[in-house]
């Protein structure tokens, strides 16, 4: 057998096994008025979210497994009056990208393709995640953020108001621009750390069963308060925010 015939072997053999591991990458473009928002349903793998520098939102997925077909998750685009939502189908699970069964460990039927999301959003279009397994990181968008996962960590700076959600994993939060709208933080298994602008006013509640909680802004308390608990007002008061953790610590920063 020639050098060239027995490379020509090689390829064939190792192909299939290229294309069983990484399906092709997914890619979707498009615009998304100021104010409405870009929504990703994901169950097994990650989701990024990051500025954009275009006018136009950019989604990208990487479908790798190691035992099932990632070419048999299928990544759905439904745009609505509220946006855009994007998600990754699971072959035989029943569900499709209604939002429905996207938080359901079954929605996955003992499939084990990961599907790693990148998206990039334009200025004033908001982001939320939806995550079973895999962590949620929302990179400082100018607008609102959301991000919910269950087992994993969330990672979520934006200018306008935050909302982050998980049960076994950590929070971390940055809100860049003054708060106007109410937010939560809530985790079981983890810590959770929120920086805030120095200038900011908000009604605080905040509560940990095992765990510390510290503060670098005076808060005027309301009622009872002890180390495990705090209600009480940033500043002047205003938008409630809430953090609450039952396995972890609070901590609460103040920005530039």
């Amino acid at each position: 057998m020639t050098t060239k015939t027995l490379a020509l072997v090689l390829a064939a053999a190792v192909t299939p096994l290229l294309n069983a591991s990484e399906a092709a990458p997914f890619n979707w473009s498009g615009f998304v008025a100021a104010g409405k928002t870009v929504t990703i349903h994901g169950i097994n793998g990650t989701i990024r979210a990051e500025r954009g520098t275009g006018g136009q939102v950019e989604v990208t997925a990487r479908r790798t497994a190691e035992r099932s077909d990632p070419n048999e998750v299928q990544i759905q685009v439904v745009p609505s009056g509220d946006g855009v939502k994007i998600c990754a189908v699971y072959p035989n699970s029943g569900n499709d990208c209604d939002g429905n069964s996207r938080n359901r460990e079954s929605g996955r039927n003992n499939n084990d393709v990961q599907v790693a999301f990148v998206v990039k959003i334009p200025a004033q279009v908001n982001f939320t995640g939806h995550n079973v397994n895999g962590n949620v990181e929302i990179s400082d968008i100018l607008g609102e953020a959301k991000a919910h996962t269950v087992n994993g960590n969330v990672n979520v700076a934006a200018s306008e108001s935050v909302e982050a959600h998980t049960v076994n994993g950590n929070i971390v939060a940055t809100v860049n621009g003054a708060a106007r709208k109410a937010m939560g933080f809530h985790t079981v298994n983890g810590s959770i750390d929120l920086t805030l602008p120095g200038a900011s006013s908000a009604q605080l509640s905040a509560s940990t069963v095992n765990g510390s909680m510290s503060t670098d802004f005076p808060i005027t308390v309301r009622g009872e308060f002890g180390s495990k608990s705090l209600a009480g007002a940033i500043g002047s008061g205003g938008p409630d925010i809430k953090m609450n953790t039952v396995n972890g610590s609070i901590r609460l920063h103040r920005g530039a």
